[in-house]
Parts: C-alpha cells; sequence; structure tokens
C-alpha cells in the first residue's frame, strides 16, 4: 500500500515539474526589438484534449514558431471539407505553418456554435464550422500554429441586439454608420465581457493564439463627429480605454496558455500617438500584447505617403517604410510584443485605373522581401476571398540564402 502511495507522489511530481515548465516557457512570450530577427523553427508536437464538461478543455501545446507564416482564413471556407483541405495542402505545400480563422467576423457572426451565453442570447452562432475542435485537430495534425480571430468593436448583431452598450448620439438616440449598423462603445466596459468570453471559449477549444481585430473607434465608417462617446470619455483618452481594455484582455488570459496578438492601421506605425483618433497608439500597444499586426497593404496608403505617388504599384517600399518606422518606434525599449504585419494578397480596383495593380505573385513576394530585407520573418496574407498567392513565398529570399 505505501509503496502504491510512494509512486503515486512520486509520478504526481513529475507531472508537476513537466506542466510547470511547459507553463514557464509558453509564457514568456514577449521580446527585445532585438529578436524580431528570426530564424526558421518548427512546431513542437500536438497534444490531447481533456474532457470538461460541454466544451473540452484543450492545453495548447502547439508553441508559437519562431516565425509565423500564416493565411487567414473565413470560417465558410474553415468549415468546408474539400476547401478547407486544399487550404491546407497548400499551406504545407509552400511552407507556411499557420493559419488565422474567424471566431467573429465583422457582421458578428460566429465561425461555430458558441456556449457563451450572450452568443446563445443573440443568436450569432452559424454554424460555419459543424465542429471547431476537430478542424483545429485537423490543422494542428498538419503542423500548423492556430490563430483565432476575434473582431472585437465592431459587432452589429451584438450592437443591434444589446443596444444599451451601443454608440449614442448627443440627443440620445443611437449612432449608426453608413451602412446602418450600430457598433460597441469601448468606453462602455460592459461591451468587454462578450469577446472575452469568446477567448476564454476559444482558448478551451484549443487554439494557440487569440487575435482581437477592430480593437479601435469607427473612423471613415461614419459620420463619427455625431457620436457623444459618454461614460469617462471626457477624461480618459480614446488610445486609453482601448489600452485599458487590452490590459484587462491579458489579464483574464493570463492562465489559458494562449498567445494575444491585435490587429492594427498600418499607418499607425508612422508616428508616436493616437494621431489617427481611433484609439491605436502603436507604441504603448506594444508594450502590452503579445504579438502587434500592423496590415500595412500598399492600397491602404494615402497617395503622396511616404512621398510615393501611387502606393499600391509600389508594394516593396509601402512595407518596407511602414515596417521600418514600426522599429522606430519601439527603439531601445525592451519586454515589447513581436510585429507580425499583415500583407495584401488582394486587388484593390477600388482604387481606379492607373492608381492599382492586379496583386499577383510578383506584388505579394515583394511585400515579402521588404520584411525579409528587415530581418523580420513572420507575416500573415489576407485576402478576403482566401485566394492565394501561395508561391510568391518561393520568390522572396533570405539575406545569406
Amino acid at each position: 500500500m505505501k509503496k502504491k502511495l510512494y509512486l503515486t507522489i512520486f509520478f504526481s511530481i513529475i507531472l508537476g515539474i513537466i506542466i510547470g515548465t511547459f507553463r514557464f516557457f509558453n509564457n514568456s512570450k514577449k521580446i527585445n526589438v532585438s529578436n524580431n530577427i528570426h530564424s526558421s523553427g518548427d512546431l513542437v508536437s500536438s497534444g490531447d484534449f481533456e474532457d470538461s464538461g460541454d466544451i473540452e478543455q484543450y492545453l495548447p501545446t502547439n508553441a508559437v514558431p519562431s516565425n509565423v507564416r500564416a493565411v487567414y482564413s473565413t470560417g465558410w471556407v474553415a468549415g468546408t471539407k474539400n476547401l478547407r483541405e486544399a487550404m491546407i495542402k497548400n499551406i504545407v505545400d509552400y511552407g507556411y505553418n499557420a493559419i488565422v480563422v474567424d471566431i467573429k467576423d465583422e457582421g458578428g457572426n460566429l465561425s461555430y456554435k458558441s456556449n457563451v451565453q450572450t452568443a446563445i442570447d443573440i443568436k450569432a452562432s452559424k454554424n460555419m464550422v459543424s465542429n471547431i475542435q476537430d478542424v483545429i485537430q485537423e490543422y494542428h495534425d498538419n503542423g500548423l500554429y492556430v490563430i483565432g480571430r476575434i473582431v472585437t468593436f465592431k459587432d452589429p448583431t451584438y450592437a443591434k441586439n444589446v443596444k444599451e452598450i451601443a454608440y449614442k448620439k448627443a440627443d440620445g438616440s443611437y449612432w449608426t454608420d453608413s451602412a446602418g449598423n450600430y457598433w460597441p462603445n469601448p468606453y462602455n466596459e460592459t461591451s468587454w465581457d462578450y469577446p472575452i468570453e469568446l477567448a476564454k471559449e476559444a482558448a478551451e477549444l484549443g487554439f494557440d493564439e487569440i487575435q482581437f481585430d477592430y480593437i479601435r473607434f469607427p473612423s471613415s465608417e461614419g459620420k463619427v463627429k455625431q457620436i457623444s462617446y459618454g461614460f469617462n470619455s471626457d477624461t480618459v483618452t480614446k488610445s486609453q480605454i482601448i489600452n485599458k481594455f487590452l490590459t484587462k484582455v491579458m489579464d483574464e488570459l493570463a492562465d489559458y496558455n494562449v498567445n494575444i496578438s491585435v490587429d492594427v492601421f498600418g499607418i499607425i506605425t508612422k508616428k508616436d500617438g493616437d494621431f489617427e483618433n481611433i484609439g491605436q497608439d502603436f507604441k504603448s500597444i506594444m508594450k502590452i500584447v503579445d504579438v502587434v499586426c500592423p496590415m500595412v497593404y500598399p492600397s491602404h496608403y494615402a497617395i503622396g505617403e511616404y512621398k510615393i505617388s501611387k502606393p499600391d504599384l509600389e508594394p516593396y517600399n509601402i512595407v518596407y517604410k511602414a515596417l521600418e518606422d514600426a522599429y522606430k518606434r519601439v527603439s531601445g525599449d525592451s519586454d515589447i510584443a513581436e510585429i507580425r504585419p499583415y500583407l495584401q494578397d488582394f486587388t484593390a480596383s477600388w482604387l481606379g485605373k492607373g492608381y492599382y495593380q492586379t496583386y499577383d505573385t510578383v506584388a505579394v513576394s515583394k511585400q515579402i522581401q521588404a520584411c525579409y530585407d528587415l530581418g523580420l520573418d513572420s507575416f500573415t496574407l489576407w485576402d478576403p476571398s482566401n485566394k492565394y498567392c501561395y508561391d510568391a513565398i518561393l520568390n522572396a529570399s533570405k539575406s545569406g540564402e
């Protein structure tokens, strides 16, 4: 009897050491700017699910790769077997190692059935993915690092159904954007609970990283001057409230063993402060989360930005200058996030003839090359239709290779 007791204690201690070691390394995520120069690295092997009621508890064992090379997937593509399998094959065959999958999109639609009460109440789940855990496991089985994207402060489904968290005008009526959509108001801290609960659930389901998008106030989406923000907006700036939200995210998810990333406008790398007045201060956000993803799409830069008359036609120069500025913003700072830009893999025909080009393998590879030339080996390709120039990565080369 004593022998069995001693063996039980012994194995419990060993197990505790293993788990503790894993958590230590998994939580050692923030890096110095000098460490943004990555070398090639492989994923560690994936582990097993553990049963924990309705939602299975999953301890992520796919450590973050030293270089995340990802593509974005909608929920519909992730949930459609032939499209998902084709995407996985391309990702693996061409040397990518990660995927960003929608948890909640710009319409407030959830890609899978959620057990979060707010999602149930507002009927946000669209069942694009019938079994999200099986899909995540399939990604993991193919060696992919799985990132779940949550569109945060643009959610017409949430704001329309729970109007007390929506923007109002000075006369007390509700503000809507130019498309007639309601938006959650970040100054109303009650609006934070829903996305944070979704993030916790996603971590339990097996996502390796949670990525918050639209962590900002409206910009060109409507008549923003009509908004009366209320609450403590007279004494707290937009960037301060966004930073407070992100700090709470980090605190609330600290025990979930997931990395936290945020998407930000590419232009905010150019100057210090929240000069776009949307709540995004690049330098301060870099000190809060694990990964910051500036969307440095050339098509999104104004004519003449960086003294480039037609930015969409010069993908290398725009991406290089924007990311160079990103490093300048945080030069000398320690304990900061990793920079992982979103790159353009779509054609911006709305810019008009002469101001856009077809984004093919060459145009995409030039952006990847700009990253490499800055010593940056992590990026995500974005195309809302999920039709990628996967081979672009083959046309870019790292120094010394």
